[in-house]
């Protein structure tokens, strides 16, 4: 048996938003005024605001309740409640290790996928952005596939073919890399929802925040490779697509619920799986994109945990 109800849509639903992120940040390639989306300082504002959000919620909330719940799990008549609570804290932090493991893991997979992976997401979205300030219109494309000027064409960057395909590889690998990561955090997203409807939308905004760019280095770099703006959207649906099977995996692990202590492994693996991708992947990104102004990224870490934390004061007061 599996849930079903409001909750269970409530947690689909947060993820297919947090998964449309990916999908908006792709649109870039519809409009040359979106182009100030990948602006270097503007993703590592948007990185460093979802590490802060994801950081605090997962500490905050999701390591307490994984604490909370194996410790009641533990709890007999013969053990004392010091006893339980001790077990509950070695236990939740255990898991939160084991979370930690499984990024390394699904990296393991990625860099036997695409070797060059976090450099073509990281290295090469500023040239992608640079060659969207370059670009006018779909004349312009046209000229470029078949290697002439017109006069809409003057400021478009020219590729040989090598080049091209080097940029659909880029685009293709960054699109399946990112897919990959997407599936704990929907699993994540899933579990947070379904337990608290607060904490799937404080973990959905923290994902979003960071898919955003994401979209970006999946279609760009295909769009300029193809010419075609639907194919990068394609792939950006692609990889999006992860998110919600994720927490397609998730509903089917859980069933029609979990006793205490099962919950609690749950909980402290999401949290180690968050707290991983934080700090393994969108802080050192972030630092990247902001070349050594660091206080942007302190500065966004810190707005994202007190968005949390006016978020969840307004969701104590109003009973979410």
């Amino acid at each position: 048996m599996v849930q079903t109800g409001h909750s269970v849509g409530v947690a689909f639903a947060l993820n297919i938003a947090a998964g449309f992120a990916t999908i908006l940040g792709g649109m870039v390639v519809f409009n040359k005024h979106l182009v100030h989306l990948a602006n270097p300082r503007s993703l590592a504002i948007a990185l460093s605001i979802s590490a802060g959000v994801m950081m605090f919620i997962s500490l905050v909330e999701i390591f307490g309740e994984s604490v909370h719940l194996l410790t009641e799990g533990f709890k007999t008549d013969e053990m004392s409640e010091e006893t339980a609570t001790g077990h509950g804290w070695l236990a939740a932090t255990a898991f939160f290790a084991v979370g930690i493991a499984l990024i390394y893991v699904i990296d393991m997979i990625v860099h036997k996928i695409s070797p060059a992976h976090e450099i073509t997401e990281i290295d090469n979205l500023e040239a992608v952005r640079e060659s969207l300030e370059l670009s006018k219109d779909n004349e312009s494309f046209h000229a470029l596939e078949h290697g002439s000027q017109t006069p809409n064409a003057t400021h478009y960057v020219k590729m040989d073919p090598e080049a091209k395909l080097a940029l659909q590889r880029m685009g293709v690998l960054s699109a399946l890399a990112i897919g990959i990561h997407n599936l704990p955090e929907g699993i994540a997203t899933y579990v947070g929802a379904i337990q608290k409807t607060s904490v799937g939308f404080s973990l959905a905004i923290g994902i979003g925040l960071h898919n955003i760019p994401e979209g970006i280095a999946v279609a760009a770099p295909i769009y300029f490779a193809t010419g075609s703006r639907w194919r990068g959207i394609m792939w950006c649906t692609i990889s999006a697509f992860a998110e919600p099977v994720g927490g397609f995996i998730a509903w089917l692990a859980i069933g029609d619920g979990m006793d205490p202590i099962s919950e609690g492994i749950l909980f402290g693996i999401v949290c180690g799986i968050m707290v991983c991708i934080c700090v393994k992947e969108l802080i050192p990104t972030a630092y990247k994109f902001t070349k050594g102004e660091s206080h942007i990224v302190a500065l966004g870490m810190f707005a994202g945990m007190f968005i949390m934390v006016a978020s969840l004061t307004l969701f104590g007061y109003a009973g979410v």
